[in-house]
């Protein structure tokens, strides 16, 4: 039946919009995490699409609707809500978006999805969707629907196009395959729907059979060939179009220029290390007599494509006025503690706020929050940030000896399990050398393997620091860099810190990567200036005691090895420590306890989490999409049964008739076919119910009589039909026509062919 077909139709049109987003996988790291909301937009478009076609409802509306469905996915990927009404929600869509701008503006193909372009990935696709659907089903123009897969596929041709040239694109653009899948999947429907146009207009112009179908023949024939053409221009016009360099205002600074953007840490600290001048950026006044590295966020995160920032819970109670606890640390341990002023270029514009490390105290303006087990501040505030900012802080640098930190190793555990979570696809080689490294070392406590570990990437392990590297911090990036081929062994602060960290955590070491600045340099009038230059990710371990503790195993001058690393065999020394201890440190009864979730914070907390990422969540999603799928498949019927109703009521006698038919046979009573309309109305007419239904029975057999045999058409009073399907329904149980009304036999099954002409009418089923 046609709605049947049209659902298959409409389903075929998403499937193969599905096979061209695939062609984005060259261009981008991690698409298979972005599949689940991608398949759930195409249902969801598609389903919608076709049911309100079923419907009278405007045109112009259908895809309005379809955008809508869309975007509710988009946003509960990003934000865990498919609404995002209340400001925190939109802040982190804000900045999802700003991430993946600042991504595709300063990171060279393929980019991440997670942590990355995951939100232009997503509406890209839905986009995609919508259109093709709008084109093909709801506009009937399935051939200018090719136009919408040409331009998903022209996405990674014209890519890597720019990237590597012709001879380049084609080798490593779009598989050939795919390639050829989408464009099946386009001339099949095309196909069919010149086929469906054709016939109908046959049977109206009364062509007969053998007519139509060479007329049928011909044009599929025409529109395989016109399609087979487009094929062809597919291939080339991409090669022949320049490729366009866009320039995103905001996101980031250019080459040459000023204006500094920290929206993604670890991918800005690469731009600022490589690109563009040395912008000073921040200046600091301290009684600080060495004020080091100050931090800017903390990467907790390690996926198979980057270390990034993870999910943040940030509560009212968590803001910037007022002393930030730093847990782990005995009340009997010592401190020193500096004061910090801080003065924000009015260029350096920053969601998250620079400060010492570890900090006691902050008063900044703003709504500023950190998280207790990261101890980084995130910006709340809509369109806030560091431009321009002033502010205090407290550093407090606990007075702890390397000795007494080697004896803390034996808690080193005693944090929660996600710090030395790995990637399942981690290469072998990274777990086998920090084995080694620490084995030919003869180093047995975790401060004594994490020295050995820097050691060997700053002096034995033949490692060159270099900024002319495309190298990144995912698994497969820190296999190269680990490794000995033509790019191995040479980076900069990214891959050392990732690398280091990655190590720690296959030898049971708690480690994440923060990111900041490096030293100062000290000015004449005795206050010190971070520069763009001095941007710099490096390790930082957890000690039981002593909170996360940095290390450096960057080979770079300018960077400064901690004391209590140089030499933990020569424990004698007993140099004091300088960590970078945070409040990620929680007391010990409380440290093997799990993260609180969402769901447990108390509504007086106002919790705030910040997460780009929930298995959880989407575990419910895909089971809401399911009941929603099965919801609409168990509707479908009923809706496909009303439509028709309306459409034939509006129609002739021989539509009316039609009708009379399908709701004998909904309400389970045997149709025969091949008998005359009078034989007809002797078999219906006992299952009428009331008097008006026995009348326009009556009538509607003379009125069809009349068309069938008079060659003449008399227009039938609407209420004729009114009357006999309410005496059908009258004359059966109620629940039999409810039955009919939600799960029409008409739609779902063939009815009895010219076969039973003889047979009385008895009910079925």
């Amino acid at each position: 039946m046609r709605a049947s077909r049209d659902f298959l139709l409409t389903l075929l049109t998403a499937a193969t919009v599905l096979l061209a987003v695939g062609s984005w996988s060259r261009i981008v790291y991690g698409l298979d995490h972005a599949m689940v909301p991608i398949v759930l937009i195409g249902t969801f478009v598609a389903i919608a699409g076709w049911g309100l076609r079923l419907t009278t409802t405007p045109r112009w509306v259908i895809p309005l609707v379809q955008l809508a469905l869309a975007w509710s996915v988009v946003s509960s990927r990003l934000t865990r809500t498919p609404v995002p009404l209340r400001h925190v929600p939109r802040l982190r869509l804000e900045d999802a978006f700003l991430a993946a701008g600042d991504a595709i503006a300063h990171a060279a193909p393929p980019v991440p999805v997670i942590d990355g372009v995951l939100p232009f990935v997503l509406c890209g696709a839905a986009l995609a969707f919508v259109v093709a659907d709008l084109l093909a089903h709801t506009l009937r123009l399935p051939a200018v629907a090719g136009l919408v897969l040409l331009t998903v596929l022209a996405v990674p041709i014209s890519v890597v196009s720019g990237q590597a040239g012709i001879t380049g694109a084609a080798r490593n653009g779009v598989a050939p395959w795919l390639f050829a899948l989408v464009v099946a999947g386009w001339l099949a429907q095309v196909v069919i729907a010149e086929g469906d146009r054709l016939d109908r207009g046959g049977r109206q112009l009364d062509v007969d059979d053998a007519a139509s179908s060479a007329v049928t023949s011909r044009s599929v024939v025409a529109t395989v060939a016109v399609g087979g053409t487009a094929t062809v221009l597919a291939l080339v016009v991409p090669f022949a179009i320049p490729t366009m360099h866009v320039r995103l205002d905001g996101f980031g600074a250019g080459p040459g220029g000023g204006h500094v953007t920290v929206t993604n840490p670890m991918v800005d600290v690469r731009r600022n290390l490589v690109q563009g001048a040395d912008v000073p950026l921040v200046r600091v006044t301290t009684d600080d007599p060495d004020p080091g590295y100050l931090r800017i966020a903390v990467l907790t995160r390690f996926n198979a494509t980057q270390w990034s920032a993870g999910d943040r819970s940030i509560p009212k109670s968590q803001g910037s006025h007022g002393e930030v606890p730093i847990a782990g640390l005995s009340p009997k341990t010592p401190v020193a503690t500096y004061n910090y002023s801080i003065a924000i270029n009015p260029d350096f514009e920053s969601r998250w706020l620079p400060t010492p490390a570890p900090i006691k105290a902050i008063d900044a303006a703003g709504d500023w929050r950190y998280d207790t087990s990261t101890d980084d501040f995130v910006a709340v505030g809509k369109g806030l940030n560091t431009a321009g900012l002033t502010y205090t802080a407290v550093r407090s640098e606990p007075d702890l000896t390397a000795a007494d930190l080697d004896d803390m190793s034996s808690g080193v555990g005693q944090v929660a399990s996600s710090y030395t979570d790995q990637p399942p696809n981690l290469p072998a080689i990274v777990s086998q050398l920090a084995h080694k490294v620490t084995r030919d070392a003869d180093a047995s406590t975790p401060l004594e393997q994490a020295v050995a570990l820097q050691d060997w990437f700053r002096e034995s392990g033949g490692f060159t620091y270099s900024t002319a590297t495309d190298l990144g911090s995912g698994a497969t990036d820190l296999a190269r860099f680990l490794g000995s081929g033509p790019d191995s062994k040479t980076g900069y602060c990214q891959q050392f810190a990732a690398a280091m960290a990655a190590m720690a955590r296959t030898l049971g070491i708690p480690a994440r990567v923060a990111v900041g600045f490096l030293s100062p340099t000290e000015q004449s009038d005795g206050t010190y200036v971070y520069s763009s230059h001095d941007m710099h990710a490096w390790p930082e371990l957890y000690f039981a005691g002593a909170g996360w503790i940095r290390f450096e195993p960057t080979p770079a001058s300018g960077t400064v090895v901690p004391g209590y690393a140089h030499d933990p065999t020569s424990l004698t020394q007993q140099p004091s420590i300088g960590p970078s201890a945070s409040a990620s440190a929680q007391p010990q009864a409380a440290q093997t306890a799990k993260p609180r979730t969402n769901a447990q914070q108390s509504a007086g907390d106002k919790s705030i989490p910040i997460p780009l990422e929930s298995h959880h969540t989407w575990r419910w999603v895909a089971l809401a999409a399911l009941l929603a799928l099965l919801g609409a498949l168990v509707a479908m019927p009923g809706a496909v049964r009303r439509r028709r109703r309306r459409t034939r009521l509006n129609g002739t006698a021989e539509d009316a008739w039609a009708e009379m038919r399908d709701t004998v046979i909904d309400l389970g009573i045997a149709w025969a076919d091949g008998i005359s309309p009078r034989a007809t109305r002797q078999l219906v007419d006992r299952y009428v119910g009331t008097h008006e239904g026995h009348l326009a029975l009556d009538q509607l057999v003379d009125a069809v009589e009349r068309e069938r045999y008079a060659a003449s058409s008399t227009p039938l009073d609407p209420q004729v039909m009114t009357d006999l399907l309410e005496g059908l329904k009258l004359g059966q149980p109620a629940a039999t026509v409810r039955h009919a009304a939600w799960w029409p036999r008409s739609v779902l099954h063939r009815h009895r062919g010219p076969g039973a002409a003889d047979r009385p009418m008895d009910r079925v089923g």
